[in-house]
């Protein structure tokens, strides 16, 4: 009966550990990833029978917490999205940054005047399901990381201590 009680509470005092090293000794930045569309795309012909469709977007990076988040990187987003990464960026407490982004596709003429124009119709898959990491530093410099997932229009934010793998890569 004393060794039941006694992994008891081992087994809370661990967890009590755990959660006021997380939450007092540890100073986590949390970034919630969104997208938002600017309304600006743009097409060229190449060739007679296909179009060159440009979509500029923009990623809304926002700090949750009151400790800043520093040095923010992403990764394993697909090679055909360009990030604009011309300078680094940190976010103070509860700060958001903009940071654009875009991808071009090489369309079948036909499917561009099938759809009207409508430029949204034509998004490549890599797009409607996508996912990517970001990667910041709180003022310690020990990293963090938030994974974003959009599918169709469905998107999540999770926070981690460490990277885990996943399949697309940059």
């Amino acid at each position: 009966m004393n060794e039941i009680i006694l992994a008891i509470l081992t087994a809370f005092l661990i967890w009590i550990l755990g959660f006021l090293g997380n939450k007092l000794f540890l100073k986590r930045p949390k970034i919630i990833v969104s997208l938002k569309d600017n309304y600006n795309s743009s097409s060229a012909d190449e060739d007679p029978s296909n179009i060159k469709i440009q979509w500029n977007k923009y990623i809304i990076l926002t700090n949750l917490t009151k400790v800043p988040a520093y040095n923010i990187n992403f990764s394993n987003y697909p090679k055909k999205i360009k990030v604009d990464k011309s300078e680094m960026i940190n976010l103070d407490a509860f700060e958001e940054a903009k940071v654009g982004f875009s991808f071009v596709e090489t369309i079948d003429k036909n499917m561009v005047i099938q759809s009207k124009d409508r430029f949204i119709d034509l998004i490549p898959s890599y797009f409607v399901d996508l996912s990517f990491w970001i990667v910041y530093e709180n003022e310690d410099n020990k990293k963090f990381y938030t994974y974003f997932k959009k599918n169709n229009d469905l998107e999540q934010s999770s926070y981690h201590f460490y990277k885990r793998k996943n399949k697309t890569s940059n």
